[in-house]
């Protein structure tokens, strides 16, 4: 009922049957605050401590945007636009929930330090860099789930879990929480397991969900005109580059450089350089290092 398929090949699916015969549920009780004392607890925040923020920043509505990826300026420019679009709709002051990921994650997926410590300086970049985000009007907090990718049904629990530490919009995109299937999978091997559509029409729909609301994901494309990330302008497709996540992992695990602001190839991989206004550079810095060094074993899956 959780996933909505059959596949033994599912990265979570898998560490269920790890657990063996017997899998132990019920409900749980929280005698003290758990501290992980790995650098992150100070972005280990209760609702209560969440809810102190929003209100000390002065917000009148507070959109989630939860990702498990490094944030680069595709992403800072969707989260921007979600607040520019809410102060549209007549808000005074939306301010941005960044919410990575903090339980488990499948391991080809970059770790929670790394994460964090790149969104940090997403933060310290503030506006000055077009993959910035503005410090006074986001507050960073991890929250502590896993990620299961089961599609639908998963990206429901995303959406109304952020409810009740104040969240009234969740930004969402194509295929939440989806993925491939394995060769070993019933139905979809090596293709999509979810419809694309499906997640959004699913929350739109789901009870439970209250008055929250959806923002949805638009395609963004990086503008060799002016170094900036944006929706693309169809009259000018040759202006724009693709930059996928599987090319920002080799460009990384390469040691790409700042390509010129004035010249850049449509090769990116051959020339290694990746566009200047693509990610923070201090950001770009600790994504590379960790790819240089991905089996160091220095790092903090989740």
């Amino acid at each position: 009922r959780m996933f909505g398929v059959i596949d033994m090949g599912h990265p979570y699916i898998k560490e269920i049957y790890k657990g063996g015969d017997y899998l132990i549920g019920g409900e749980v009780e929280l005698l003290d605050r758990i501290k992980y004392n790995d650098g992150l607890d100070k972005w280990r925040k209760t609702t209560r401590e969440l809810m102190d923020e929003f209100r000390e920043k002065g917000a009148d509505t507070v959109y989630a945007f939860q990702t498990r990826n490094p944030t680069h300026a595709g992403h800072a420019y969707l989260m921007r636009s979600a607040g520019e679009n809410l102060k549209k709709e007549g808000y005074k002051n939306p301010v941005l929930w960044l919410s990575p990921l903090g339980g488990w994650t499948k391991e080809d997926d970059v770790p929670l330090d790394v994460r964090v410590k790149q969104h940090e300086e997403v933060l310290n970049s503030g506006l000055e860099h077009p993959g910035g985000l503005d410090p006074a009007k986001t507050v960073m907090a991890i929250w502590p789930a896993p990620m299961v990718y089961a599609g639908p049904t998963e990206v429901q629990f995303h959406a109304k879990s952020r409810r009740s530490a104040g969240a009234s919009y969740f930004v969402v995109g194509r295929d939440p929480a989806g993925m491939k299937g394995s060769e070993l999978a019933v139905a979809h091997p090596d293709d999509d397991l979810y419809d694309g559509d499906h997640g959004r029409y699913v929350l739109q729909n789901s009870p439970g969900i209250g008055s929250m609301k959806m923002l949805s994901f638009v395609k963004v494309m990086y503008d060799i005109t002016d170094n900036v990330m944006k929706v693309p302008d169809e009259s000018r497709m040759d202006d724009f580059i693709s930059i996928s996540g599987s090319k920002m992992r080799l460009l990384a695990r390469n040691g790409a450089v700042p390509c010129s602001r004035t010249d850049i190839p449509t090769d990116l991989v051959g020339a290694n350089c990746v566009p200047s206004g693509f990610m923070v550079p201090k950001g770009w810095d600790i994504v590379v290092d960790y790819y240089k060094n991905i089996d160091s074993g220095r790092w903090i899956p989740w």
